[in-house]
């Protein structure tokens, strides 16, 4: 019988490794082969060789390990930023991480993009550079908690809800929307409506915000919805509205905008809109409004209640008591006068016709000014025209369709002559005449009960005086009294025939004439008939 014997080789026996911490040493301690070390330590040879890459960059004391931990040791050996920094192309994980938020690339294009980018490193795999993406959003999402200094800052912000109300018992589809303004440091809080988010209406509830509290806060931190900015400058920052930025140097306060997509910047009024809300729906859904007064009276008491109630955070303190102890003290004063709300709008062209158009509305400019571009400054009473800072028209505001406010100092000389009427031209003719030759034709004029006539004779008159020569139509006139006549067509004939030279001829003194065949004016004296007689 033939026994089969089964041969089995014996399987190598593991070495046990070594801490990681007395591998460092060890390492750094010895000049034997990789081979040589694996053999002593039970690490591999290419994790020796890996060791005797990364000493030079080691963050530790060597000799002094006690103090290190595993876990530090083995993120450091495991960091493949440290390991192949000098070997391959590091990718920016911040920047790549925006772009794939934006879900304009996926991974794959990310990666096509990365790849095509040159450099003269070695660039990263698919599943490297999958891995430094996964890192880097695993991160821990940090917070910086900002102290605010007392009476600094206010945060303002519209809330999503928008609290309904009725008319006439039917739920009204206007809604409003709901604005709410907090400052920084006391936390207090202040909530109005609005009809909606234009300029005019943030503008108001800003105005309305600073006098609830009683003054005006250093620093506005807003959103950045088009009431306040209205794009970038050359440089990438936030251009402001104009009319926001002139009621914020109107109180003294600069207006910084949040960053885009970046709530945390305004995390204060953040917070209080969802607070506010939640306990105004629930305030609203038991007991309705029927009107905006009672949703505006309804808002302030929700917020009151919110100010008045003790916050265990702040021993039992609310926000009105710590705003009157830290905020108020520090506000910036508000100015005797409330702000009047403008509208601006910049870039406005001054047309052919030395006009511009504003809410449907026509105000005139200065005709030299035709072809430029300016803002207008519209409050609810006046328009200012404004070019290169300065106020180069007044117009009082307009608040029909299609109206126009042109102002005859902005118009060329020939085109208000033009535009005057026949009355005003007269007017201005008959200034350069005597006081009575104006009460003469004056006179003349009023003298035709009839409209038809004296239109006429304003007509004749004008004609006249447009004809003549001002010293002319004064002895015209003259002539006209001593007659006496008083109407424009004896005037007219005056004029025409100029009969006050031949009046003046016919009453002129003759020269006495002292030839000797003439007889003088004396030739038949007294004295002369006595020297006859005799």
């Amino acid at each position: 019988m033939t026994v089969r014997i089964k041969m089995t080789r014996e399987s190598k026996p593991k070495s046990d490794k070594i801490p990681l911490r007395d591998l460092l040493i060890h390492v750094s301690g010895s000049d034997a082969s990789n081979r040589e070390l694996s053999r002593r330590t039970g690490h591999h040879h290419d994790f020796i060789r890996k060791i005797k890459t990364l000493l030079p960059k080691c963050p530790f004391d060597l000799n002094n390990l006690e103090h290190v931990t595993d876990s530090a040791i083995k993120n450091w050996l495991k960091s493949y930023a440290l390991v192949q920094t000098d070997l391959f192309d590091e990718p920016d994980v911040v920047a790549l991480s925006k772009v794939l938020a934006t879900k304009q690339f996926n991974g794959k294009q990310l990666y096509e993009k990365y790849l095509a980018e040159p450099s003269n490193l070695k660039k990263l795999s698919k599943r490297s550079f999958d891995r430094r993406l996964a890192e880097f959003k695993n991160l821990p999402d940090l917070v910086l908690r900002i102290d605010h200094e007392p009476g600094e800052s206010m945060q303002v912000d519209f809330a999503g809800y928008r609290p309904p109300f009725y008319e006439n018992k039917i739920k009204s589809n206007k809604n409003r929307d709901l604005f709410l303004a907090v400052l920084g440091s006391s936390a207090k809080i202040f909530g109005t409506s609005t009809a909606d988010q234009t300029s005019n209406e943030w503008l108001r509830a800003h105005v309305d915000a600073v006098e609830f509290f009683g003054g005006a806060p250093r620093v506005w931190v807003c959103d950045r919805l088009k009431a306040a900015v209205i794009g970038k400058d050359y440089r990438g920052r936030a251009r402001l509205n104009p009319s926001y930025r002139q009621l914020a140097s109107y109180y003294g306060a600069l207006v910084q905008p949040a960053r885009p997509y970046r709530p945390r910047d305004k995390g204060r009024v953040e917070a209080c809109v969802k607070l506010v809300q939640r306990e105004l729906k629930a305030s609203l859904d038991a007991k309705p409004v029927f009107s905006v007064e009672e949703l505006n009276q309804r808002i302030a008491s929700v917020v009151k209640e919110i100010n008045d109630r003790p916050l265990p955070r702040l021993q039992g303190e609310s926000r009105s008591t710590l705003f009157e102890k830290i905020d108020r003290p520090c506000l910036n004063q508000l100015p005797p006068t409330r702000f009047d709300v403008f509208d601006i709008a910049v870039g406005k062209y001054i047309g052919r016709d030395y006009t511009i158009e504003f809410k449907g509305n026509f105000y005139s400019v200065d005709y030299r000014l035709v072809g430029r571009r300016v803002e207008v400054h519209a409050s609810s009473t006046n328009v200012m025209i404004v070019d290169d800072g300065v106020v180069v028209a007044t117009h009082c505001r307009l608040m029909g369709q299609g109206e126009r406010s042109v102002q005859m100092e902005h118009r060329p000389a020939n085109h208000a002559a033009m535009l005057l009427t026949d009355q005003e031209r007269l007017t201005a003719k008959l200034e350069k005449l005597r006081p009575e030759s104006q009460a003469f034709i004056e006179t003349a004029i009023e003298a035709h009960l009839k409209p038809v006539s004296r239109r006429a004779a304003l007509a004749a008159a004008l004609d006249l005086v447009m004809a003549y020569k001002p010293e002319e139509i004064d002895l015209a006139v003259a002539w006209c009294e001593t007659v006496p006549t008083n109407s424009i067509t004896s005037l007219e004939r005056a004029l025409v025939g100029r009969v006050w030279m031949r009046a003046a001829a016919k009453t002129a003194i003759q020269p006495p004439n002292t030839h000797q065949n003439v007889r003088g004016p004396g030739y038949y004296s007294s004295s002369n008939e006595e020297g006859l007689g005799s």
